[in-house]
């Protein structure tokens, strides 16, 4: 046990809108409190008015809710920031997002001499972002392109400047090496599972192949959609929330109009956990990954991921714990090899208990961390 104190800074609290980072930040929070670190939250909040999720909200864990501001101006938490850390007596800053936060973190690093850590598994991350981009992402104005600008400013000064950086896989912290001379520390972080009851969820009557993911184009729905068209016998099940309106509209007609295809909409994390459970396998059409959560999700259920991501999740291969494919001809035949031999699809659920319980614990993620951070803190 410990008296340590530490203050993880997130855009938004898994409470308010489920997400990668979110979700990992409060396990490493409730990890941390479950070995007597005093953790203190702080998020934007994304809807002051709106109902927050229970599942992400533990009476150990003190929550600040910062004002929601544009990506690039993050910087006027500052004063609000430092004022928590004097208040709260803070040791540690942590983040688990490539944003205008991490530069800010820093900032405040400098000005405090606390311990700094950032984490961020995104492939597309670990490599440095460009600076300007032409255009940016539709038809912004100079102002927003500006901001865009300074975002990634402190975005590098933040990875500049933070005392641990870790990395979820072994490929991330050789490309945090290459790309930004700065050396890691492997954490893949833990996975825990919270299931909807299932009276809430009208599943299937057919067993389904399931998709979740945010629609957005780097997901690649229509993967899913083509590959589910050409396997008319077989149940699919999508659901993502939506991140923009005109690219998901189109997204969701398309699904509609797919008759073995049911789309659920958004979830939240307690229902996502309850249709990965009950899914026969789960499928990642993704163009680039960290190291997704629902992966883990996945994997505590005895399930095996197909992913056709170019991001080579070796232990999928090594461990045995499903298929990586790169065409949609390759993902139908992975499909169907595990669904239709029950040997091979039961040695992979067996498989992928085994490597879950013994990779993704959250006692031993956390004491792992621990250590890290104690050590880090005596230099």
């Amino acid at each position: 046990m410990t008296d340590k104190t530490i203050l993880i800074v997130q855009l938004v609290h898994p409470a308010d809108k489920v997400g990668g980072g979110p979700i990992q930040s409060f396990l490493v929070a409730k990890g941390l409190a479950d070995l007597g670190w005093k953790v203190v939250f702080a998020a934007q909040r994304e809807d002051p008015e709106g109902m927050l999720d229970e599942t992400f909200l533990d009476k150990r864990i003190k929550v600040y809710w910062l004002k929601k501001v544009f990506p690039g101006l993050e910087w006027l938490h500052i004063p609000k920031l430092y004022c928590i850390i004097r208040k709260e007596k803070i040791e540690v800053l942590f983040t688990h997002i490539y944003t205008a936060l991490i530069g800010v973190l820093a900032i405040l690093k400098k000005m405090t001499g606390l311990t700094f850590v950032y984490m961020r598994g995104t492939i597309i991350f670990c490599k440095k972002q460009p600076l300007w981009v032409k255009g940016y992402i539709g038809r912004y104005n100079i102002i927003q392109k500006l901001l865009y600008f300074s975002s990634n400013v402190l975005s590098r000064i933040g990875i500049k400047f933070a005392d641990i950086i870790l990395a979820q896989t072994e490929e991330q912290k050789e490309m945090y090496k290459k790309n930004f001379g700065r050396d890691s520390i492997v954490y893949a972080g833990p996975s825990i599972l919270y299931k909807e009851d299932k009276e809430v969820l009208e599943f299937p009557e057919k067993p389904f192949i399931l998709w979740i993911g945010n629609l957005v184009p780097v997901k690649r729905p229509e993967i899913l959609f083509e590959i589910a068209r050409q396997m008319p016998d077989y149940q699919f099940v999508m659901a993502g929330g939506t991140w923009g309106k005109g690219y998901a509209a189109k997204v969701k007609e398309e699904a509609n109009r797919i008759s073995n295809l049911k789309d659920y909409g958004e979830v939240t994390y307690r229902q996502s956990n309850s249709l990965i459970d009950n899914c026969l396998v789960l499928l990642s059409t993704s163009e680039y990954e960290g190291y997704p959560n629902i992966f883990k999700e996945a994997w505590l259920c005895g399930k095996p991921v197909v992913s056709m991501s170019p991001i080579r999740f070796t232990m999928i291969e090594k461990e045995r714990l499903g298929a990586l494919t790169e065409t949609i001809e390759e993902t139908l035949i992975a499909l169907k090899e595990l669904i239709e031999n029950k040997d091979i699809y039961n040695d992979v659920s067996r498989r992928a208990k085994i490597f879950s319980e013994k990779e993704f614990s959250l006692e031993k993620n956390s004491l792992h961390l621990e250590r890290i951070l104690l050590e880090t803190m005596k230099k």
